[in-house]
């Protein structure tokens, strides 16, 4: 069906032989929200999205002069490094490490998605609130769900990725995973 449906008379030809009704899915589905709703991803998305709208949710004021060189380039330069996954995965860590919430981060990309960066026509297709949104609880959430050990967070992965702008920076971001991964299990 995939392969052959695709035009009109491939599906005519299929239907003929094939039952074309779509399953009855609602007990499945109900019983998938109750294991969903009692997870610890639901309570992640709770408070991901609990927060909104109070004081709290709002992205800190960011001097790109007290950040990393690592973490300020993709805030200094947002279109496009705030595009890239990667740029985007490793502020939505470092700030992580600094005492943000996902929602904080998605906040920040927020207001940068929504200023003249000469975006152009970008947020023609997808709004900008919801670029940031998934994409910082997407990466927030794997930590949160201990799917994500930081491994790669440190200073060598990401030059290897290019994030590092090489500025001769004295910090090892292995510190600051370790401090942040501690605080978390503790």
């Amino acid at each position: 069906m995939l392969m052959s449906g695709r035009t009109l008379d491939g599906a005519r030809r299929i239907a003929g032989r094939m039952s074309t009704s779509l399953p009855i899915v609602a007990d499945g589905v109900r019983r998938l929200v109750i294991v969903y709703e009692s997870s610890g991803l639901a309570a992640f998305h709770r408070t991901f999205y609990g927060i909104r709208g109070r004081g709290a949710s709002r992205a800190p004021r960011v001097d790109t002069d007290t950040l990393l060189p690592c973490v300020a380039v993709s805030l200094n330069s947002p279109n496009d490094l705030l595009l890239k996954p990667e740029h985007l995965q490793h502020l939505t860590r470092a700030l992580l490490t600094c005492g943000w919430t996902a929602r904080q981060i998605a906040e920040l990309v927020c207001e940068y998605y929504e200023s003249d960066f000469g975006w152009g026509d970008r947020w023609a297709v997808i709004h900008p609130r919801t670029r940031a949104e998934f994409d910082v609880r997407v990466f927030a959430g794997l930590i949160a769900m201990g799917l994500v050990r930081l491994i790669d967070f440190n200073c060598v992965s990401a030059q290897e990725k290019g994030i590092c702008p090489r500025v001769g920076c004295p910090h090892d971001l292995r510190t600051d995973r370790d401090a942040f991964l501690a605080r978390e299990h503790s």
